[in-house]
């Protein structure tokens, strides 16, 4: 699998070269809701997701990331429209709606050579499901991490010396709460299946 990142936060350029506005991926209010069941013939553990965007959100979900803590995992599952992706370092699962086919511009609508979002993002007051992957290690709580869909520029930005900003990276841009995934341990293919589990949060885009 691919692993994709996400830029920590994104700056709008106007044309006297200042910096308009700090956007960033985590002002969203969603949760990640996810359930673990376990088959004996198998000895693995299957763990589903979805992920619940509230109506009052100010952004759409594009992706979430799932805690491995070194688990290995397989037969992984996406809904239509989604990528998943681990890191290399077998730390993180994460899924986003990368798949921008059928983008239709709304009116006004400038290409400005800027990302385009996708029409499968999660909407405000909607809940996608149908997320999952397999693995042979146990369940136990972490964090799991959910940024909402931003313009990220094609091409990077010069920043004048000395006014770089200080951004936050990559998961500290995102929004943040708890929610049950896989543990590598020595005690993996023991039945140990944690309840249903709900994390919420909300973050706040910093001031430019």
């Amino acid at each position: 699998m691919k692993f994709f990142a996400t830029c920590a936060l994104v700056l709008s350029v106007i044309s006297s070269g200042a910096f308009a506005a700090v956007e960033s991926p985590g002002n969203i209010r969603a949760t990640v809701n996810g359930t673990t069941s376990f088959d004996n013939n198998t000895g693995l553990y299957t763990y589903r997701y979805s992920i619940t965007n509230y109506g009052d959100s100010p952004k759409s979900v594009h992706e979430f990331h799932i805690p491995l803590r070194g688990a290995t995992i397989l037969n992984v599952v996406s809904p239509a429209g989604w990528e998943a992706s681990v890191n290399r370092a077998q730390t993180m699962m994460g899924w986003c709606a990368c798949r921008v086919d059928g983008f239709v511009p709304p009116p006004g609508y400038v290409n400005d050579g800027r990302g385009i979002p996708s029409k499968y993002v999660v909407m405000p007051g909607a809940t996608l499901s149908g997320f999952s992957f397999q693995s042979p290690y146990p369940p136990a709580p972490g964090i799991f991490y959910a940024g909402g869909w931003v313009p990220i520029p094609v091409e990077g930005i010069d920043f004048p010396e000395g006014q770089e900003p200080d951004l936050p990276e990559f998961p500290m841009n995102l929004l943040s709460g708890e929610v049950t995934g896989p543990m590598k341990s020595d005690a993996a293919g023991r039945r140990r299946v944690a309840p249903a589990s709900r994390g919420v949060g909300e973050a706040r885009a910093q001031r430019p």
